[in-house]
């Protein structure tokens, strides 16, 4: 009794309902019943019990039809390392960027909270945002935590899109230390001159094969516009902070540096409608220390209230 006592009060204080999935390894914190927009850290995990096994370095390479198998056999021979390469390092810090940025969001859209999930078991024994055998090499546990990852994001999107009536805005954090910059990700290419960043100007044409295909729909902006011009979330973040960020009028495309251009959940939840995202691929500096977070998760939750407001057709 006293238990549930306390269950329920903090529940109430937070202000949301969080769900722990049957394996306890991922985390789903409720939005409000009007949120429009969806959340998710899948490398920010630390848990690593011995039962869920390890992911290796990398797969192993099949010559015969230059494929890449991820299964339960380490491969140590050159070509495998070359070619299947694998990360198995979590992102320090991103489960914590994305709650100061759901609830910064919350602040600034009249106290509707995003959804938000979290996954916490550690990227050596899963790794969510890739597809199926490499995320699990073969790994039944990991497998199940894998799949209650997924399904809390489509539950979060379907909840978010009202049946179909709403537009939902998906958001994928990350972070990185190849780039100085914060690179916001759309599926799009950085050095490619016929269907990357180094085009003068983005085509529309080429909007479907992005994540932003949907909101140049509904919205009447531009591919180019959206990401890159002066309401791009990189030219909003840079316009009112000392943050940088890749693509953005001033950094049109990375000189140096790694690029991230989005990964597995990306193109599987933003490239249909009713849904449009980004992957938010923090930097060192931004991801460093609490003050500095908290400042960076306020300047997007700015952003992303813009294009929610202007662009998204909910409003």
């Amino acid at each position: 009794m006293h238990l549930l006592l306390i269950l329920v009060f903090v529940l109430s204080v937070q202000g949301y309902e969080t769900q722990l999935s049957a394996s306890g390894m991922v985390r789903y914190e409720v939005g409000h019943v009007d949120s429009d927009v969806v959340i998710t850290a899948g490398h920010s995990g630390y848990k690593k019990p011995a039962e869920y096994g390890e992911r290796y370095e990398n797969g192993c390479y099949i010559s015969a039809n230059d494929t890449c198998a991820y299964n339960s056999i380490n491969c140590t021979d050159t070509t495998s390392k070359d070619k299947c390469g694998t990360r198995v390092i979590a992102d320090v810090n991103t489960s914590s960027l994305a709650k100061l940025l759901a609830h910064r969001i919350k602040l600034r859209m009249n106290g509707v909270r995003p959804h938000v999930i979290i996954c916490d078991l550690h990227r050596s024994r899963v790794d969510v945002n890739r597809e199926v055998n490499e995320a699990t090499f073969g790994m039944r546990n990991a497998k199940i935590v894998y799949d209650e990852y997924h399904n809390f994001i489509n539950t979060a999107i379907v909840s978010s899109s009202n049946g179909g009536s709403r537009n939902v805005f998906y958001i994928d954090i990350h972070g990185q230390a190849g780039n100085t910059k914060t690179v916001i990700g759309n599926l799009i290419k950085n050095n490619s001159s016929s269907s990357g960043l180094a085009q003068l100007t983005l085509s529309n044409d080429q909007a479907s094969q992005t994540s932003l295909g949907h909101l140049v729909n509904v919205s009447g902006k531009s591919l180019e516009e959206l990401v890159r011009g002066n309401y791009s979330i990189g030219g909003l973040i840079e316009k009112n902070s000392s943050f940088g960020v890749v693509p953005s009028p001033e950094n049109r495309m990375s000189s140096t540096g790694t690029w991230y251009r989005g990964g597995y959940s990306l193109r599987e939840y933003s490239m249909a409608a009713p849904v449009f995202g980004m992957q938010v691929e923090a930097n060192h500096h931004v991801r460093s220390s609490l003050p500095n977070r908290k400042n960076f998760a306020s300047t997007l939750a700015n952003a992303v209230r813009c294009w929610l407001k202007e662009f998204s057709g909910n409003y």
